[in-house]
């Protein structure tokens, strides 16, 4: 029951006697096999939803900026608030179409790197650049702090990178605004791998809600109706991290707000 739990995708178990245990067995590998179906069912159903969906939202998109740079004639300033909100709220539709069918694709094929050895620091770097405009919206400062020397991993500069904005972004929707939110680097004890860890000073993660916030579209009961995301920001960075070798995990005992670590191998000496 332990491997099973900590399994992405459950296995058959290897039948080996016709007594209680042997029944049991087979009743568990039927079950597998039903469970495999739904959820190549349900696999499906989201590429295909989400295909469906892509071609009227980007021209809903397009036509939107159309009207934004006035083509079709000026705009007054109130039409110009909307159509930005409605902007905004598209831009927030395309996101979550791209992790529908990230993760879609995911469990299809796996997730499929290109890796290269980059440094540890450019990576994170990277990352922060492309959510500050986020972080600036709410005037919180992204800090990041560096305790490597020169650190280079083999990594996928793109998924990487996509990580640091999935757990900074998170970090910055439970931040209070004019808050802070810190990225550290640093070696672990054996300086085999490096570790990155995303620290906010929010409310945190009560205790009833950490064993399942890796789980695909899990969302806490007490942010469902108040903050904005899809729940599969964590289980996207998790499954890409555990591709390069590395592991992601929520923090214990962290005193305010929460933090998320993850590892990953070192290259080598550069």
């Amino acid at each position: 029951l332990q491997l099973v739990g900590h399994k992405e995708q459950l296995e058959p178990i290897k039948v080996v006697s016709h007594d209680e245990l042997g029944d049991l067995s087979m009743m568990f590998n039927d079950m597998i096999q039903r469970l495999q179906k739904e959820e190549e069912k349900r696999a499906d159903f989201i590429s295909m939803l989400s295909h469906e969906i892509r071609t009227p939202l980007t021209s809903i998109r397009e036509a939107l900026s159309l009207l934004q740079e006035q083509v079709f004639g000026p705009v007054t300033e109130k039409q110009a608030q909307y159509l930005a909100i409605s902007r905004k709220e598209v831009e927030r539709l395309n996101i979550l179409l791209h992790r529908l069918l990230l993760v879609s694709r995911m469990d299809e094929q796996g997730v499929t790197l290109q890796p290269r050895g980059e440094p540890i620091k450019d990576l994170v770097q990277g990352g922060l650049e492309r959510i500050q405009p986020s972080a600036q919206t709410k005037k919180i400062s992204l800090l990041m702090k560096d305790a490597t020397d020169n650190v280079h991993v083999l990594a996928d500069k793109d998924h990487m990178q996509q990580v640091i904005v999935n757990l900074v972004g998170n970090a910055l929707k439970f931040s209070p605004e004019e808050g802070t939110v810190q990225v550290s680097i640093q070696n672990s004890q054996t300086k085999e791998q490096v570790i990155v860890t995303v620290h906010d000073h929010g409310p945190g993660i009560p205790g009833n809600d950490r064993p399942y916030v890796f789980d695909r579209f899990y969302r806490g009961e007490g942010t469902r109706n108040t903050v904005d995301g899809s729940g599969l920001g964590l289980n996207i960075s998790r499954r890409i991290i555990r591709a390069h070798g590395g592991d992601l995990w929520l923090e214990e005992d962290i005193g305010k707000g929460s933090a998320f670590s993850f590892t990953l191998p070192i290259q080598g000496e550069h």
